[in-house]
């Protein structure tokens, strides 16, 4: 599999997604949406940082190592024992319940590819079953954010239908 393909590709969605959720300014999805308390907003985000701190120094070492205080904790990751372990599987169920009231099969998507990231790092796995698992999880986490969390009462202002203009 080609890395650098599959990162762009994966920053492009993010981004692209993003973009979307920015400007629709609400859940893309309203009738599902569920608006999260602020401990919950930021417990999911310190923890999606804290994950793709993770991740990061992982597959992007040099360049995590070369901010000034983030090699100690890289290294500590990369060495992949307990440390890292620990430092996946509480961000990772932070997540699980910084979501927990969002619709049950996005959140068993979520959950699972949580999982199947986890089982993927710490169990030798061709690096291709990884970057799979990595795939569906960012491609979940970004569904969920664009489409599930945010105030039902407040329908987003993009609506799909109003690409039918352009």
């Amino acid at each position: 599999m080609d890395q650098p393909l599959l990162w762009s590709a994966l920053l492009g969605v993010v981004l692209l997604g993003g973009l979307i959720r920015l400007l629709s300014r609400g859940a893309v999805l309203t009738p599902r949406a569920v608006p999260l308390r602020p401990w919950e907003r930021a417990l999911v985000i310190i923890a999606g940082v804290l994950l793709i701190f993770h991740c990061s120094a992982m597959f992007f070492g040099p360049w995590v190592d070369a901010v000034p205080g983030l090699e100690p904790a890289a290294r500590a990751v990369r060495a992949s024992g307990t440390a890292s372990q620990i430092a996946y599987v509480l961000p990772a169920a932070a997540i699980v319940v910084g979501w927990r009231r969002i619709w049950w099969p996005a959140l068993a998507a979520v959950a699972v590819t949580l999982v199947g990231v986890g089982v993927t790092m710490f169990i030798p796995f061709p690096l291709v079953v990884h970057l799979l698992w990595l795939t569906a999880l960012i491609l979940s986490a970004l569904a969920v954010s664009m489409f599930l969390v945010g105030d039902p009462r407040k329908p987003a202002v993009w609506q799909p239908s109003k690409l039918e203009k352009i």
